[in-house]
């Protein structure tokens, strides 16, 4: 994966699966990486995994499927 030093990926459905791994690559590739999912505990420990190996990533709890909250945070 070419570098994404100063991109910030958004990353839905991050607390588990393919979710986490993709928001795991793209923090070793350099991104600043924003979790988004339902599970905020879930989020966490991702976050915490990425932080970890010296990524960057914070975590929002919101369901994609409802726009509003998608697009506060996206906002956020």
């Amino acid at each position: 994966m070419s570098s994404l030093a100063n991109k910030i990926a958004i990353v839905t459905g991050a607390s588990r699966g393919i979710g986490s791994e993709i928001a795991q690559n793209l923090s070793k590739a350099g991104a600043k990486v924003v979790l988004i999912s339902r599970s905020i505990n879930a989020l966490k420990a991702v976050e915490t995994k990425i932080k970890s190996n010296g990524g960057k990533a914070i975590s929002i709890e919101a369901d994609v499927s409802n726009l509003q909250s998608f697009n506060n945070a996206v906002n956020q």
